[in-house]
């Protein structure tokens, strides 16, 4: 009977932990696209928040649904960087004093899941490379890069501003993921749009607040 056991481990085991057959799981990518819609609710609503500090605690938990949904959906260079993103946005919400070495430790590490994507883990990630991958992976690289100077500064403007450099790349790599072999990411696509969106209304709502406050004051 152990024996039986055993061998029903050594069919077993292979498939249910096979990463392919995970990805492929239609409960699975269901469970994903859930997630990646809640992650883009809280990336949306962050921008509409006054202080900067409230701006990166809503991007910290979109940043964590991110990452859950593009591992699920099998886009692991997306996760890696949504992780390096996940620990950045966690450090820079919980540190006061922001020294400039952290800003440039986090540059460099959000670089790394790029190139280990094409070194250690290519055969796995990329089994049919082709060179356009180079170029496509590149754009949440430079998306996170300017989220990265953004959270570093802590100021709300310049994370509204900078997000006109983020998500529009994350847009077109979202939109790309059909020739990474992936399905289209919806959720992402939609979450950057809105967000942009979402920049736009905060910075015109900034810009009329400003204009009362100039207002009240000249007439007293």
């Amino acid at each position: 009977m152990f024996t039986n056991f055993l061998n029903f481990l050594n069919v077993n085991i292979p498939y249910l932990f096979s990463f392919n057959d995970f990805v492929n799981n239609p409960v699975v990518r269901i469970l994903a696209q859930i997630i990646g819609y809640i992650g883009a609710a809280a990336f949306i609503l962050s921008y509409q928040f006054k202080k900067g500090k409230k701006i990166i605690f809503m991007m910290l938990l979109g940043s964590i649904c991110f990452s859950v949904s593009m591992f699920m959906l099998g886009e692991l260079n997306g996760a890696l960087v949504n992780v390096v993103s996940l620990i950045r946005t966690l450090f820079f919400y919980l540190k006061k004093k922001k020294e400039k070495f952290w800003l440039w430790f986090f540059l460099a590490l959000t670089f790394v899941p790029y190139i280990l994507s094409f070194t250690v883990f290519r055969e796995m990630m990329f089994p049919d490379f082709k060179w356009y991958y180079l170029l496509i992976e590149l754009l949440p690289v430079i998306a996170m890069c300017a989220v990265t100077v953004s959270q570093y500064t802590g100021d709300a403007k310049i994370i509204r501003l900078l997000g006109f450099i983020d998500s529009p790349c994350c847009i077109a790599y979202y939109a790309m993921f059909p020739l990474l072999g992936h399905d289209l990411n919806v959720p992402g696509i939609l979450c950057d749009s809105f967000m942009v969106l979402s920049i736009i209304i905060s910075l015109i709502i900034e810009k009329f607040s400003k204009k009362k406050k100039t207002s009240e004051e000249t007439k007293n």
